[in-house]
Order: structure tokens, then C-alpha cells, then sequence
């Protein structure tokens, strides 16, 4: 018997609108970026590698995010180190993900293509921290037990706004060495002593790092709205805490925002951890947890999947109202709550309801919009992710706000969503024209 029988029929009138496809016009980098040739240049003008002698044990981090060709950054960045004669290896910085396992950090890397054979290298996965200090603040201080072995540690890793904090420092390098570095302690502790002072928790044990160990440089990386690299710059050690604010700067001006107000429904292909911190960027969804609503005010967030990436880490679902019951059975429970527990945040945790499939989710969340919008056609968006926005698709309700909006191109004929016989998003009704 079909458990969803009883909901389905309460379902089979609700009508689907037909979407048109938008195309964004959003902020680029540089095009033909040759990521090798800058990465090997900047480290060669930062002035910096001349303190690394032949010899030397150099561990490079590595962090979970998906960024943008991070296996040509560490492999180049391994190969001038060769050159030096030096003996670098990589070593997982990333708090609590992949289940706090070693085994289960490496597999995040092998998902990047970050394997010995790939960087030519050895990876040196371990949870196990050393106790190295304690800042003026008494925040205690650990790192990576390989890390802190070697000789030189380099930090690399993206610049971009933080999902649920903002200050001088968010996500990026400072982070990475508190957080990163520390692995499962270092998230925990830093959670632990609140979202409000984790930019300043950041930046201490950032800065403690940074006078404690030999970090002759960082390699800082800025991604533009497209997902592709726009900057990546080696920054000497005893600057990275005053240039890293600068590059946040900049970082935040390709942050991309769905060019709406106001959104009755927002349709999400799939959430990760590899596409945001939060599964889904809250700068762009206006979503948070922690910092609660903003600009573009969406009514009811639905997701259809897990990314592959993430590995089935469902943390950030807490914003997101429905999903599909594939979502709910492809969820790590463990992994996701250990994500949260790190995390210090209950709430990150929270599980939606979830309909049997894509067609009933989406025609949930028409059927449980309020009375006053039921007079006129839902206000919906639907992308893939939020770290993909250079195309999406509208329904009629916001066709004359997107016409008037020059950043937008809008496809000349509009296309219904066709589902297959599990009532699975299969295909639109037909090509997409501009």
C-alpha cells in the first residue's frame, strides 16, 4: 500500500506552472586564467620561499569545500616546493567532516581528485591534535598532530563570506588555522564559544598560528559567481591577518544574490557540503539558522537531493521546509550529527518533512503557500544550486519583475516540468530558447 496515498489525493488538482529559463549576467573573473602559471608566480613574488631549505618538511592543508581546480593549486604548489628540494605532504584541515574519521577525510579528498598519486605526495590523514599554546584570551590551541611535526606549515584555502558569522575575518585562511588545523577540537571549541565571537575567536587563534609556527606563506583563493577561480595570491605569513580582511573585501563583491525581493518558493535540485558550509549558502537564500531571515524573504525552501560531494552529510536542511524522501534515505545520520555536535547548533540538525517524490514536493509547497497567493500564480525559483546561479528558471508570477531587471535574459517561450513514472523531475517539455 502506498503509505502516500492518502496525501497524494489531497495533491492531484494542485497545478504546476510552466518556467521560463533565465540566464544572469553575473560578476566574472579573468577569463583563460592559467591556475598553474599564477599559483607558481605569486609564491615566487611573495618573497617567502626562501625560508623553506632543502630537506624541509613542508605540510600543505587541504580543506572540504569544493573550490574550483584545488588539485592544480596543491599540485602546483608541490611541485615548486620539489624544486627546493623540500618534502611536502598534505594533510586534511577540516574540522568534523567526513564522519571525524581519518579514513572518511581522506575519501572527501579522493572526491577532489587529491590523491598520493594525483599530487605526487604522500597524505597524512589523522584526527589526532597536539596541544601547542594557549592564547592571551585563553583559547586553547591545537594542530594536526602531522602538521605540527613538520617544519613549515601552508594554509590554503578559499576567501568568502562566512554562511552564519560576519566580521574583519570569516571563512578563509584564519579560519583554516583555527578550525582546519584543530580538526574536530579546534570546530568544536570555536563553535563553543559562540557565533558571535567567532570572527574574533578566528582571528586569535589565527594570529597565535601565525607567530607559534613557521608558516612562510598562505595561499589565499577567490572564487567569482561562476564557481571559477578570479584570484589566488600568496600571501606571506606575517601578513596574512592584515591582508585577509582586504581579500574578504573583494571576495564579498562576486557573491552573487537572487535578483528577487521577494520569493514565494525557492525549488533546490540539491544541497552539500561541498557547495556551502550550511549545504546551501544562506548569503544567497536570505536563510540561516543562526542569523535567521533576510533579503530575498523566501516563503518555503524545497530540496530534492543530497549532492554527491558531500558524502551524505545533510547538515543545513534546519532551513529548508520539504524534501523528497530519497533525500531523507540518503542522509548519514552519524555524519551529519557529529557535523552538528561540532558545530554547537541543535537546530542545524533539524530534519523536514519529506513527500514520496519531486512532482508531490512541489505541489506541496503551492498547495501550503497562504490564501492571498493562491489568487495569483506563485512567485517561484527553482535552481540547481546555490553556488550555481548563472542560469535558473522562473514561473510566470516573476516574468515581469526579471524583464525589467538588465542582468537577466529571459528564454522566449516557457516549458513545463515533465516527470518520469516515479514522479521524478525528468526533463522540461522543451528546448529553451533565448
Amino acid at each position: 500500500m502506498d503509505t502516500f496515498s492518502t496525501i497524494r489525493k489531497f495533491l492531484e488538482n494542485v497545478t504546476i506552472p510552466e518556467f521560463y529559463r533565465i540566464k544572469y549576467s553575473l560578476k566574472k573573473g579573468p577569463d583563460n586564467f592559467n591556475i598553474v602559471k599564477e599559483v607558481t608566480q605569486s609564491i615566487i613574488n611573495c618573497g617567502a620561499l626562501d625560508k623553506i631549505k632543502p630537506g624541509d618538511s613542508v605540510a600543505l592543508s587541504c580543506s572540504s569545500r569544493d573550490i574550483k581546480d584545488l588539485n592544480k593549486i596543491l599540485f602546483a604548489v608541490v611541485a615548486l616546493l620539489k624544486q627546493k628540494k623540500a618534502n611536502p605532504f598534505i594533510f586534511p584541515a577540516m574540522g568534523s567532516h567526513g564522519g571525524a574519521t581519518a579514513e572518511g577525510q581522506m575519501e572527501v579528498l579522493k572526491g577532489y581528485g587529491i590523491t598520493e598519486e594525483a599530487m605526487a605526495c604522500p597524505i597524512k590523514s589523522s584526527m589526532e591534535t597536539v596541544y601547542v599554546g594557549t592564547t592571551n584570551q585563553g583559547i586553547p590551541v591545537h594542530v594536526d598532530k602531522y602538521a605540527s611535526e613538520a617544519d613549515h606549515i601552508i594554509p590554503i584555502g578559499r576567501i568568502k563570506p562566512h554562511t552564519d558569522f560576519h566580521g574583519k575575518v570569516e571563512s578563509g585562511l584564519m579560519k583554516m588555522m583555527t578550525i582546519g588545523f584543530g580538526k574536530q577540537f579546534g570546530a568544536s571549541m570555536s563553535h563553543q564559544r559562540g557565533w558571535n565571537k567567532m570572527s574574533e575567536t578566528v582571528f586569535e587563534v589565527g594570529s597565535y598560528m601565525i607567530t607559534h609556527f613557521s608558516i612562510p606563506f598562505g595561499i589565499g583563493i577567490i572564487e567569482d559567481a561562476l564557481h571559477n577561480i578570479a584570484l589566488v595570491e600568496a600571501i606571506p605569513g606575517e601578513k596574512i591577518f592584515s591582508r585577509e580582511p582586504e581579500l574578504l573585501l573583494l571576495a564579498k563583491s562576486f557573491i552573487p544574490k537572487i535578483p528577487f525581493q521577494k520569493v514565494d518558493i525557492l525549488l533546490v535540485d540539491e544541497i552539500g557540503k561541498d557547495i556551502s558550509g550550511a549545504g546551501m549558502d544562506p548569503n544567497i537564500t536570505g536563510r540561516s539558522s543562526i542569523l535567521g531571515k533576510s533579503e530575498p524573504f523566501i516563503d518555503i525552501i524545497a530540496v530534492f537531493a543530497l549532492s554527491a560531494k558531500t558524502k551524505h552529510n545533510a547538515i543545513g536542511l534546519s532551513n529548508v521546509d520539504i524534501i523528497t524522501k530519497k533525500l531523507f534515505e540518503d542522509i548519514n545520520f552519524p555524519d551529519t550529527f557529529i557535523n552538528v555536535l561540532t558545530a554547537h547548533d541543535p537546530r542545524g540538525g533539524i530534519i523536514p518533512m519529506f513527500m514520496p517524490d519531486d512532482q508531490s514536493v512541489i505541489q506541496y509547497t503551492i498547495e501550503s503557500l497562504q490564501a492571498q497567493v493562491h489568487t495569483e500564480d506563485p512567485r517561484i525559483i527553482w535552481i540547481k544550486n546555490t553556488a550555481t546561479l548563472d542560469y535558473f528558471y522562473i514561473s510566470p508570477a516573476l516574468y515581469r519583475e526579471a524583464v525589467n531587471n538588465p542582468n537577466l535574459q529571459i528564454s522566449k517561450e516557457s516549458r513545463f516540468p515533465v516527470f518520469d513514472t516515479n514522479n521524478n523531475f525528468l526533463k522540461w517539455s522543451g528546448e529553451f530558447t533565448f
